[in-house]
């Protein structure tokens, strides 16, 4: 599924005219792809890489944070911040999940399928 989601953005950036403009790709998600600092290395979040895979008229900004659910993306404020510096021509990607699925993470990450869902059309 990763797979076909990285090619289907590739594919999708390499057909803009780079010419044009700048395109920025936030990413708002969790440890799966989010930066690590190189001290962690060899580990990586896929969206550390994803640059190496498109147009250089994309700008990547990574939001994902580690241990982060859909939930404490929004409580901590991280998707206000995002969406405050997102403009017209801007792509947002959006991974959650594990984080959101188990109550043994605390109340805090912690979703009903129901907040689950209603946090992603937030």
């Amino acid at each position: 599924m990763k797979k076909t989601a990285i090619l289907l953005m590739a594919l999708l950036f390499l057909s803009m005219d780079a010419g044009k403009k700048t395109v920025t790709l936030f990413l708002a998600g969790d440890s799966t792809m989010a930066f690590k600092p190189r001290t962690e290395h060899p580990e990586r979040g896929w969206g550390m890489m994803l640059d190496k895979y498109l147009d250089p008229a994309v700008t990547i900004d990574n939001r994902a944070r580690n241990g982060r659910s859909s939930k404490s993306f929004l409580s901590e404020g991280l998707w206000e911040g995002l969406l405050q510096d997102l403009k017209k021509g801007d792509y947002v990607v959006i991974q959650f999940g594990h984080n959101d699925s188990s109550p043994e993470k605390g109340p805090d990450r912690y979703s009903t399928p129901e907040e689950y869902r209603a946090n992603l059309l937030k």
